[in-house]
């Protein structure tokens, strides 16, 4: 009870860190912010998880404090709020192994940014550092609370989670059927995401883009600052270019991970899973939601409709392929909580893909 009490705080932490993306600008904007970070902060798998004492309510919290860090930084670079980004992604690899996508997104962000903001070069090294020191402490202290707490479990068991175990499956991902099935894995993982936030991921993932291709021009140009202006006058909210970036690494990262880890299941899961890419979520969520915003309040209706009809057409093309690939693998086994975004209601051991 303690524990869920505890996610419950998490999930108005996800609604404070999320609020606090946005720059204000007048009343008006702070009820539309305050309803986009609501809707973010009760995503339903998030939701449901709060139920649990499993970790995804802790790493969805943490992975929005963590941008709300990564955004203070950006705004003004200090080396406290540099050593609060190393210690939160540190300590959301401790929490789980899968938040080693999270630290090579941050690594990759800000090595962008660093090529863009040459007076803070350095930093890029501090925070390698920073990181450096917190996965060593973390790991320690991992590796010894592993010990004393599963010290009766078989080697096995604890091994099905380490990096060693997913070796199988890399050299599988590298055969011709093993990668047209890997190929339609990432897709599957894609195709869920998109769903399950009801299209925001499409739009957040188009603003990361054109964040990414921007940032790369004015390092190609050499003229800094010219395309933060660009962006934030085209939006209702002032929200940095590299968070965009940032977050659709993380989408890339995570889902990929996802892919492997799941590769070669007998469950449905191996299309679908999305438990290991849920805990960004939230910050796509809101991120979607602003872009949606902002797109249709400064009169670029076309652009935002073209982009929900490609988003619509996505998703229902791609639901009888995917339902075709079910039945030709003949899945029938699917954990719903796994899936929570689409559809909580199946049951393990009689899945219908119809």
């Amino acid at each position: 009870r303690i524990a869920i009490a505890l996610n419950y705080c998490m999930v108005f932490g996800v609604y404070l860190t999320t609020r606090g993306l946005f720059a204000q600008r007048g009343s008006d904007e702070n009820i539309k912010t305050a309803m986009l970070c609501a809707c973010a902060a009760f995503y339903p798998p998030f939701v449901m998880f709060s139920q649990m004492t499993m970790v995804e309510s802790l790493l969805t919290f943490l992975f929005s404090l963590l941008c709300f860090f990564l955004a203070l930084y950006v705004k003004k670079p200090k080396a406290v709020t540099l050593a609060g980004v190393a210690a939160i992604a540190g300590y959301m690899y401790f929490v789980h192994m899968r938040s080693i996508g999270i630290i090579l997104a941050l690594l990759l962000t800000f090595l962008i940014y660093e090529a863009r903001e040459t007076e803070n070069r350095r930093h890029l090294l501090y925070l390698g550092l920073f990181i450096i020191i917190a996965l060593l402490l973390f790991v320690f202290l991992k590796r010894n609370a592993i010990s004393r707490v599963f010290s009766l479990a078989q080697k096995s068991e604890l091994d099905i989670n380490s990096y060693g175990s997913q070796g199988w499956k890399i050299k599988d991902i590298f055969s011709k059927n093993g990668f047209k099935d890997f190929l339609t894995e990432v897709t599957g993982k894609v195709y869920y995401l998109t769903v399950a936030t009801f299209g925001t991921y499409i739009f957040t993932m188009c603003a990361g883009v054109r964040s990414l291709l921007g940032t790369l021009r004015t390092i190609i140009k050499r003229n800094p600052g010219t395309f933060d202006d660009e962006h934030n006058n085209k939006h209702i909210t002032k929200i940095s270019p590299y968070l965009y970036i940032f977050v659709m690494l993380c989408s890339i990262a995570q889902i990929m991970i996802s892919a492997i880890y799941m590769h070669g299941s007998d469950r449905a899961d191996s299309l679908l899973y999305g438990r290991y890419e849920e805990l960004i979520a939230p910050v796509v969520i809101v991120l979607g939601l602003g872009e949606m915003t902002g797109l249709y309040s400064q009169g670029a209706s076309r652009k935002y409709f073209l982009t929900m009809l490609f988003t619509i057409a996505g998703i229902v093309a791609s639901t009888p392929i995917f339902i075709a690939y079910f039945k030709a693998k003949q899945y029938v086994r699917l954990r719903g909580f796994f899936v929570s975004g689409i559809g909580y209601f199946n049951k393990y051991d009689q899945f219908d893909p119809t």
